[in-house]
C-alpha cells in the first residue's frame, strides 16, 4: 500500500496549495486597506513573464477569502499574479492554454488585518539577495548541467552579456572574490 506524502517525505503535516487562475486572485488597490501595497500598480515585467513561460510560477501566493466580499485577497504574491495574468493574456492570444498559479489559503483571523499585514511585510522585507559570487556559481552550475546561456539569462532575468560578465567573476583570484563577498569592492572593481 502506498504511503501518504507526509509519511513518504517524513513531514510533520501537510499544507494544501491550490492551482488557481490568477484572475481569481484579487489584488488590493484601495490605499486605505491594510493589505494595500503600491507595487500592485506596477506593470508586468517582461523578463519575469518569459521566466514563467519557461518554468511556470513555482512560489505559491498566499491569500485569504474575505468573508464580507467573498473575494480571494492576495496577502503575498502581487507581482506573481500580475506577471501570470500577463503571461495568460499572451498565451490565450496565441491560442495556447493558460497557466495556473499555486496559491495557499490562509485562515481568517479577526484581528483587523494585523496578522496578514505582518505576513505581507515579512515575506518581502526579510529577503537577502545572492552575493555576486554565489550568483555566478549558480550560473556556472546551470551551464554545467546543460542549460544554454540563453536559458540561464531567462532564469536570472538578465541578458546573455550579463551572464558572461558574471561568470568572469569566477576567474578572479581568491583575494578578489573574498573582498567582493565582504562588500569591500564592487563587481566593477573585481572585474578590473
Amino acid at each position: 500500500m502506498a504511503k501518504s506524502s507526509v509519511e513518504a517525505y517524513g513531514a510533520k503535516s501537510k499544507v494544501t496549495a491550490l492551482a488557481m487562475d490568477p484572475n481569481d486572485l484579487e489584488l488590493v488597490v484601495d490605499p486605505s486597506h491594510p493589505l494595500y501595497d503600491r507595487r500592485v500598480h506596477q506593470e508586468p515585467n517582461p523578463k519575469t513573464v518569459l521566466n514563467y513561460r519557461a518554468i511556470g510560477v513555482r512560489e505559491p501566493v498566499l491569500f485569504y477569502k474575505d468573508p464580507e466580499t467573498g473575494k480571494n485577497l492576495v496577502i503575498d504574491g502581487r507581482t506573481r499574479v500580475i506577471n501570470a495574468r500577463e503571461l495568460n493574456r499572451q498565451l490565450i492570444s496565441a491560442g495556447e492554454p493558460p497557466i495556473t498559479i499555486p496559491a495557499i489559503p490562509q485562515k481568517v483571523i479577526n484581528d483587523g488585518g494585523k496578522s496578514f499585514t505582518a505576513v505581507m511585510v515579512s515575506a518581502n522585507e526579510i529577503r537577502h539577495e545572492d552575493s555576486p559570487i554565489n550568483r555566478a556559481e549558480k550560473m556556472a552550475r546551470m551551464l554545467d548541467v546543460g542549460h544554454t546561456e540563453e536559458t540561464v539569462a531567462i532564469h536570472f532575468g538578465v541578458e546573455v552579456p550579463t551572464v558572461r560578465q558574471q561568470l568572469k567573476l569566477l576567474d578572479c583570484t581568491a583575494a578578489v572574490r573574498d573582498a567582493l563577498e565582504a562588500d569591500q569592492i564592487t563587481v566593477s572593481n573585481a572585474l578590473k
